[in-house]
Protein backbone atom coordinates (compact mmCIF):
# COMPACT_ATOMS: atom_id res chain seq x y z
CA UNK A 1 0.00 0.00 0.00
CA UNK A 2 2.83 2.58 0.92
CA UNK A 3 3.92 1.95 -3.02
CA UNK A 4 1.02 3.00 -4.19
CA UNK A 5 0.58 5.74 -2.36
CA UNK A 6 3.65 6.60 -3.18
CA UNK A 7 3.31 6.96 -6.47
CA UNK A 8 0.03 8.78 -6.14
CA UNK A 9 1.96 11.39 -3.66
CA UNK A 10 4.29 12.14 -6.72
CA UNK A 11 1.82 12.84 -8.86
CA UNK A 12 3.27 10.68 -11.57
CA UNK A 13 1.55 7.81 -13.21
CA UNK A 14 3.51 5.32 -14.88
CA UNK A 15 1.41 4.95 -18.90
CA UNK A 16 2.57 2.76 -21.53
CA UNK A 17 1.20 3.94 -25.43
CA UNK A 18 0.18 7.31 -26.62
CA UNK A 19 -2.91 9.29 -25.96
CA UNK A 20 -5.99 9.80 -27.53
CA UNK A 21 -5.11 13.56 -28.83
CA UNK A 22 -1.50 12.13 -29.35
CA UNK A 23 -2.84 10.00 -32.42
CA UNK A 24 -4.87 12.48 -34.05
CA UNK A 25 -2.58 15.41 -33.97
CA UNK A 26 -0.27 12.67 -35.62
CA UNK A 27 -2.53 11.46 -38.19
CA UNK A 28 -3.97 15.11 -38.69
CA UNK A 29 0.02 16.03 -39.76
CA UNK A 30 -0.46 12.59 -42.10
CA UNK A 31 -3.49 13.51 -43.84
CA UNK A 32 -1.93 17.13 -44.70
CA UNK A 33 1.50 16.05 -45.85
CA UNK A 34 -0.66 13.30 -48.28
CA UNK A 35 -2.87 15.86 -49.16
CA UNK A 36 -0.01 17.99 -50.33
CA UNK A 37 1.59 15.62 -52.40
CA UNK A 38 -1.70 14.67 -54.27
CA UNK A 39 -2.30 18.29 -55.14
CA UNK A 40 1.69 18.44 -56.16
CA UNK A 41 0.87 15.44 -58.19
CA UNK A 42 -2.20 16.85 -59.94
CA UNK A 43 -0.50 20.16 -60.49
CA UNK A 44 2.15 18.45 -62.54
CA UNK A 45 -0.11 16.26 -64.63
CA UNK A 46 -2.32 19.79 -65.58
CA UNK A 47 1.19 21.16 -66.31
CA UNK A 48 2.09 18.15 -68.63
CA UNK A 49 -1.07 18.52 -70.38
CA UNK A 50 -0.89 22.02 -71.37
CA UNK A 51 2.31 21.57 -72.29
CA UNK A 52 1.17 18.73 -75.04
CA UNK A 53 -1.40 21.04 -76.04
CA UNK A 54 1.52 23.64 -76.82
CA UNK A 55 4.09 21.66 -78.19
CA UNK A 56 0.36 19.92 -81.01
CA UNK A 57 -0.56 23.34 -81.12
CA UNK A 58 3.00 24.61 -82.20
CA UNK A 59 3.37 22.01 -84.47
CA UNK A 60 0.27 22.50 -86.48
CA UNK A 61 1.43 26.40 -86.35
CA UNK A 62 4.70 25.42 -87.45
CA UNK A 63 2.97 23.65 -90.65
CA UNK A 64 0.95 26.22 -91.37
CA UNK A 65 3.40 28.78 -91.87
CA UNK A 66 5.62 26.36 -93.87
CA UNK A 67 2.83 25.80 -96.19
CA UNK A 68 2.69 29.23 -97.05
CA UNK A 69 5.72 29.14 -98.71
CA UNK A 70 4.83 26.41 -100.78
CA UNK A 71 1.42 28.09 -102.44
CA UNK A 72 1.65 29.59 -105.88
CA UNK A 73 -0.15 32.74 -104.49
CA UNK A 74 -0.46 34.86 -101.74
CA UNK A 75 -3.10 37.22 -100.92
CA UNK A 76 -3.03 39.57 -98.33
CA UNK A 77 -5.93 39.85 -95.63
CA UNK A 78 -7.40 37.92 -92.73
CA UNK A 79 -8.11 34.44 -92.17
CA UNK A 80 -9.17 32.05 -89.71
CA UNK A 81 -9.69 28.64 -88.95
CA UNK A 82 -9.54 25.59 -86.49
CA UNK A 83 -6.62 22.80 -86.46
CA UNK A 84 -8.54 19.56 -85.73
CA UNK A 85 -7.29 17.58 -82.84
CA UNK A 86 -10.15 14.61 -83.47
CA UNK A 87 -13.45 14.62 -83.81
CA UNK A 88 -14.64 14.65 -79.22
CA UNK A 89 -12.16 17.02 -78.69
CA UNK A 90 -11.92 20.48 -79.58
CA UNK A 91 -9.48 21.86 -82.30
CA UNK A 92 -7.47 24.76 -81.73
CA UNK A 93 -8.80 28.03 -83.02
CA UNK A 94 -6.19 30.65 -84.65
CA UNK A 95 -5.77 33.66 -87.35
CA UNK A 96 -2.99 34.76 -90.12
CA UNK A 97 -2.98 37.99 -90.76
CA UNK A 98 -0.84 38.41 -94.08
CA UNK A 99 0.38 41.87 -94.86
CA UNK A 100 2.29 43.16 -97.47
CA UNK A 101 5.74 45.12 -96.41
CA UNK A 102 6.65 48.14 -98.41
CA UNK A 103 10.86 48.61 -98.97
CA UNK A 104 10.37 51.02 -96.18
CA UNK A 105 9.75 48.45 -93.83
CA UNK A 106 13.26 46.97 -94.85
CA UNK A 107 16.38 47.99 -93.56
CA UNK A 108 17.63 50.97 -95.03
CA UNK A 109 20.93 50.08 -96.03
CA UNK A 110 19.02 47.45 -97.91
CA UNK A 111 18.69 47.16 -102.36
CA UNK A 112 15.08 47.44 -103.56
CA UNK A 113 13.29 44.48 -103.78
CA UNK A 114 10.73 45.16 -104.93
CA UNK A 115 11.29 44.29 -108.82
CA UNK A 116 12.42 40.98 -107.82
CA UNK A 117 10.08 39.92 -104.56
CA UNK A 118 7.64 40.92 -102.27
CA UNK A 119 7.99 40.74 -98.77
CA UNK A 120 4.59 39.78 -96.73
CA UNK A 121 4.39 39.40 -93.29
CA UNK A 122 2.74 36.84 -91.62
CA UNK A 123 1.25 36.34 -88.41
CA UNK A 124 -0.13 33.08 -87.08
CA UNK A 125 -2.18 33.71 -83.58
CA UNK A 126 -3.19 30.16 -81.96
CA UNK A 127 -5.33 30.12 -78.70
CA UNK A 128 -5.47 26.74 -76.52
CA UNK A 129 -6.43 25.57 -73.54
CA UNK A 130 -9.95 26.15 -74.45
CA UNK A 131 -8.78 30.01 -75.16
CA UNK A 132 -7.08 30.85 -71.96
CA UNK A 133 -3.48 31.35 -73.75
CA UNK A 134 -2.84 32.44 -77.01
CA UNK A 135 0.83 31.46 -79.08
CA UNK A 136 1.36 33.84 -81.29
CA UNK A 137 3.85 33.55 -84.31
CA UNK A 138 5.63 35.79 -86.76
CA UNK A 139 7.66 35.26 -90.12
CA UNK A 140 8.53 36.75 -93.29
CA UNK A 141 7.45 34.89 -96.61
CA UNK A 142 9.53 36.70 -99.99
CA UNK A 143 6.97 35.86 -102.69
CA UNK A 144 6.93 37.61 -106.57
CA UNK A 145 4.54 39.42 -107.44
CA UNK A 146 2.20 38.37 -110.63
CA UNK A 147 2.55 40.03 -113.57
CA UNK A 148 -1.04 41.21 -114.76
CA UNK A 149 -2.19 43.75 -117.35
CA UNK A 150 -3.92 45.77 -114.13
CA UNK A 151 -1.97 46.31 -110.82
CA UNK A 152 -3.81 44.35 -108.05
CA UNK A 153 -5.32 46.84 -105.80
CA UNK A 154 -3.35 47.65 -102.18
CA UNK A 155 -5.94 45.82 -100.42
CA UNK A 156 -5.94 42.37 -101.93
CA UNK A 157 -2.95 41.58 -104.02
CA UNK A 158 -2.11 38.74 -105.35
CA UNK A 159 1.70 36.90 -105.09
CA UNK A 160 3.64 33.71 -106.42
CA UNK A 161 6.11 32.42 -104.96
CA UNK A 162 9.64 33.32 -105.95
CA UNK A 163 11.92 30.51 -106.70
CA UNK A 164 15.18 30.29 -104.28
CA UNK A 165 18.24 28.47 -105.12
Amino acid sequence: MSKLSGSLANGRQSSSGFTLIEVLVALSILALGVAGVAKLRLTAYQHIALTEEIQQASYFADTHLSSLGLQKSIASGSQTGEYARGESVDGYPWQLLLTPLGDDALQPESISLSDKVRPISADLSVWVDQGARELRFHTLILAEPLIEPEQPSLSRPKFKLAATK
